[in-house]
């Protein structure tokens, strides 16, 4: 099997205008939304890849943390980005009306 390989100029990062909610850190961070990858190649590397790009874009430009959110139910995303070394950081509560 190959080495999935990535181009990232979709990926934003929050480096010369950061988004409000990093404007008070120390370090900016960048922020990972929406990450699919097709059902045929799950399991092949090619998420490992994306997340490794953005990660690496990021520090290039400055970036300390890397940061995403998922849905509580999507165990599968909280499997995949825990075993990349993502932590939890918070959690959202919500109460319907």
């Amino acid at each position: 099997m190959t080495t999935p390989t990535v181009d990232v100029r979709h990926a934003r990062l929050c480096h010369g205008d950061p988004p409000r909610a990093f404007r008070r850190r120390a370090h900016a961070a960048e922020e990972l939304e929406h990450l699919a990858v097709d059902p045929d190649v799950v399991r092949t590397g090619i998420g490992a890849a994306l997340v490794e790009a953005v990660r690496t874009a990021g520090k290039e430009a400055g970036c300390a943390s890397l940061v995403t959110d998922v849905w509580n139910f999507n165990d599968g995303a909280l499997a995949f980005f825990d075993a990349l070394g993502l932590t939890p950081m918070r959690h959202w509560l919500e109460r319907p009306s």
